[in-house]
């Protein structure tokens, strides 16, 4: 009897497993069928939760989506290179609209993120002219400056300015823009300083919308952005302007060659537009390098060659853009100087401009970066052909300015040639 039982009771466990077995092999087919039926949902759902957080982000704004991939390009001046022009240019065309013209393809493709409503609230009041320099705040706030000369400052902390300009940005790349962000002080990454450029310029790409925490629903990367970088030759033409912007009132050139430079904490850093173009390369940044001899040469203007060549802006054939025709390009920021404050011979300015050329053949190898794109290369051609041929090299920028003290101090005539130190 008892073994009976225990075949009986062998055999009912035997068949309760079978009959669950059965029974759950016959739960999960159901649920795979219902799974399959819902993806579609799943699907509908999720893709409408990003559509709410972007109408969300957009606040009820038109969205305007490129075709193509978005992309943002960054005007790096540096400082003296027609920047100032270039930026009340292209923000202008960015955000004007005529009546011949309706709204310029620019303006409906790319965006100036600008807080200037932001800054209006607390009373500082920024017009047209001084919007499209308005990234000099940003950049400050990121390289830790907090300059109590500027309104803004009054009222918000470095922080909170930083993230006034990352919620406008973020806001006109999910409404599809491209974006431009222009400031010569972008110029910073190029310092010698603290050999902190590659810092700065990483927190400053960190701020665009693919870095950003939260949970951002939209694509992006460092690839889509570009750098623009002007090259300005004659190169003591360029140093020359460095004076005009900063002390032609207060002293001569040869007084800012002999005393300024020399006390000055990288006095001629914005002199150096090269190593500003290996400071993005070297972060991946796909760089293009305008040569503004050739731009001259060619009798076109740098805010249409940054317009037709870097924005793609419709243009027509002498490289102008199209929604500018009718209109006068700004040329901002020109200033011109007296013999009578300058004392510095044209003998002098050929040896100094031979230095700084000098200096520049420490980027012949860059030249053939993938990344680098040189537009219009012409004085820069010239300058780096010449390399090879040199008995000498300056290998720092402070060795360059040793050179051009010592040259300027050298009062005889065409001086004799000075062996580069360092």
């Amino acid at each position: 009897m008892d073994e009976e039982i225990a075949i009986f009771q062998e055999q009912s466990h035997e068949g309760l497993r079978s009959r669950l077995g059965g029974s759950l092999s016959g739960i999960c087919f159901y649920l795979i069928l219902l799974f399959i039926g819902a993806f579609p949902s799943l699907v509908w759902w999720n893709e409408g939760r990003d559509v709410d957080m972007y109408n969300t982000i957009n606040e009820g704004r038109a969205i305007n989506v490129p075709k193509s991939k978005q992309r943002v390009v960054l005007l790096a001046g540096p400082h003296k290179t027609s920047s100032s022009s270039i930026q009340r240019n292209i923000y202008h065309w960015l955000n004007a609209a005529s009546e011949e013209n309706g709204t310029s393809s620019l303006s409906t493709q790319w965006a100036w993120p600008s807080p200037a409503k932001s800054f209006l609230e607390h009373g500082c009041e920024i017009d047209n002219k001084l919007e499209s320099k308005i990234f000099y705040p940003f950049i400050e706030a990121i390289k830790g400056m907090h300059k109590s000369s500027r309104c803004i400052t009054s009222f918000y902390s470095k922080k909170e300015i930083i993230e006034l300009y990352r919620d406008e940005i973020y806001k006109k790349w999910n409404q599809g823009y491209n974006l431009v962000i222009g400031s010569e002080a972008i110029d910073f990454i190029a310092s010698e300083r603290r050999n902190d450029g590659p810092i700065i310029l990483n927190d400053l790409i960190n701020e665009l919308p693919w870095h950003l925490k939260g949970g951002n629903p939209f694509y992006g990367s460092d690839e889509d952005i570009t750098a623009v970088v002007a090259y300005r030759a004659r190169r003591v033409d360029h140093l020359i302007s460095l004076w005009h912007q900063c002390c032609m009132e207060d002293m001569s050139f040869y007084e800012y060659l002999t005393h300024r430079i020399r006390i000055v904490v990288d006095p001629v850093r914005s002199l150096d537009s090269l190593k500003l173009a290996s400071v993005f390369l070297e972060r991946g940044i796909e760089t293009v390098l305008i040569d503004m001899s050739g731009v001259k040469a060619l009798g076109y203007d740098m805010s249409n060659i940054v317009a037709c060549d870097v924005l793609n802006a419709e243009c027509n054939e002498r490289k102008m853009f199209s929604g500018a025709q009718n209109e006068e390009v700004i040329i901002a920021n020109t200033r011109f100087h007296s013999d009578e404050n300058f004392n510095v011979t044209d003998a002098q300015l050929d040896r100094i401009n031979d230095v700084i050329e000098m200096y520049d053949c420490n980027f012949v190898t860059m030249m053939q970066h993938t990344k680098l794109k040189v537009l219009y290369s012409n004085e820069l051609d010239a300058t780096l052909s010449k390399c090879n041929e040199r008995k000498h090299t300056i290998h720092s920028r402070d060795a360059m300015v040793r050179q051009i003290i010592e040259i300027t101090r050298d009062s005889t005539s065409a001086g004799e040639e000075i062996l580069p130190s360092g």
